[in-house]
């Protein structure tokens, strides 16, 4: 998070705050930010969803302050929140929403979700963005202007990579998340299961960092299946292990039934990772099938890939090379740039209500202006400005 404030901050010429409420996504995230010269305001209890007119009273008093030109909400709370405050000061301020999760794991959720917002997101914001082109075809019912802009990528997990042929005898193969309907753990876990059976090969290792309500379910599987003793669950482990984690594996795989962006391909691109992926998130932004990496549909298709792969995989080097250049595009400093190029555009033209002799109709208006150079605020969850 500090990483991306503060590649936005030199584009930004010094004016960008962040407004947060009193928790923390990681310990110390607020003097990280304000080491690095970054304004942070707090609003109690801006990351619960309750007392609704306090948080527009008091967001609408560091407008009035501030005066910002740009706001960039994260959550459909601060939307609503944003959208009243101008509405109530009159304020013009362009006003931004970055789709992140909709219960995309829930087939019928999904589906309601995703009606619900594309409603609201083509009269109240002047702008969408979104993190993949998955995402982008979702919500094309918002109409115009949808903003594709990539989330960008630690540094921990880039730095010198060493080739897959260089990663150790043992074949490790790794899936960080949490242990929930939709992320489909237990599709790996039996993947590995059907290659080591069919193979006969038990030099492999399958790293599956992560807490949830589905562990213990993935744990018996793989004991079930013969494999306990090569499947790890090393728990909730810091972003930092993570990133060693990914850097020491040979193939990264991502069964996920949905992703809005997908962190776990793009940290795996950048650990220097042979990536599978479900065609989810910013998968089909940056994976070419067999190119930069490889693409699976069902658990029989995944199975065929480790097959494949596996037993050859120092001769995979040259396509882990290539999915790792692929993962340039998640540098913060690119994306900063990319923003604020986007700023410098007018915004999308919206759609509100008019009342015309009496009849409702639509009417499609674009507000806002240049802001290049001008203040912006950014409302995120926890300290973090955005996500």
């Amino acid at each position: 998070m500090v990483a991306q404030m503060e590649a936005l901050e030199p584009v930004a010429a010094g004016e960008l705050t962040c407004i947060a409420g009193e928790r923390e996504q990681s310990p110390g995230l607020r003097a990280q930010l304000g080491a690095a010269g970054i304004q942070v305001e707090t609003i109690v209890g801006l990351d619960d969803h309750a007392k609704f007119y306090r948080l527009v009273e008091e967001f609408g008093k560091i407008v009035e302050r501030r005066r910002p030109r740009v706001v960039h909400v994260q959550t459909n709370w601060q939307l609503a929140i944003a959208a009243v405050v101008r509405w109530r000061t009159r304020q013009s301020f362009r006003l931004i929403y970055t789709v992140h999760g909709y219960r995309h794991n829930h087939r019928l959720r999904s589906k309601v979700a995703q009606l619900i917002m594309s409603t609201s997101l083509r009269y109240i914001p002047d702008d969408v963005v979104v993190c993949s082109s998955d995402v982008r075809r979702k919500f094309g019912a918002v109409g115009s202007g949808l903003q594709l802009l990539f989330i960008g990528v630690d540094d921990a997990f880039r730095g010198i990579q060493a080739p897959l042929s260089a990663r150790g005898s043992t074949k490790q193969i790794v899936f960080p998340g949490e242990f929930r309907q939709g992320k489909n753990q237990d599709l790996l876990i039996a993947a590995v299961g059907s290659y080591v059976k069919r193979s006969g090969d038990r030099d492999v290792r399958l790293v599956l960092p992560g807490q949830g309500p589905r562990l213990e379910r993935c744990r018996a599987l793989a004991n079930s299946l013969g494999i306990n003793e090569l499947v790890e669950f090393p728990g909730r482990v810091s972003l930092a292990n993570v990133a060693s984690i990914c850097r020491a594996s040979h193939v990264a795989v991502i069964p996920s039934n949905s992703e809005t962006f997908g962190s776990c391909i793009a940290e795996s691109l950048a650990s220097g990772c042979l990536v599978l992926s479900r065609p989810v998130g910013v998968a089909r932004d940056v994976i070419v099938h067999g190119r930069t990496g490889f693409l699976f549909s069902s658990g029989r298709d995944l199975t065929s890939l480790l097959l494949r792969i596996l037993p050859e995989i120092e001769s995979f080097d040259e396509v882990a090379e290539r999915g790792y250049a692929s993962s340039m595009r998640f540098h913060w400093t690119e994306i900063s740039h990319d923003y604020m190029r986007m700023l410098q555009r007018p915004p999308r033209v919206r759609a509100r209500f008019v009342r015309e002799s009496g009849m409702q109709s639509f009417s499609e208006i674009g507000q806002g202006s240049s802001t290049s150079g001008s203040p912006q605020t950014e409302v995120g969850d926890g300290s973090s400005g955005a996500n």
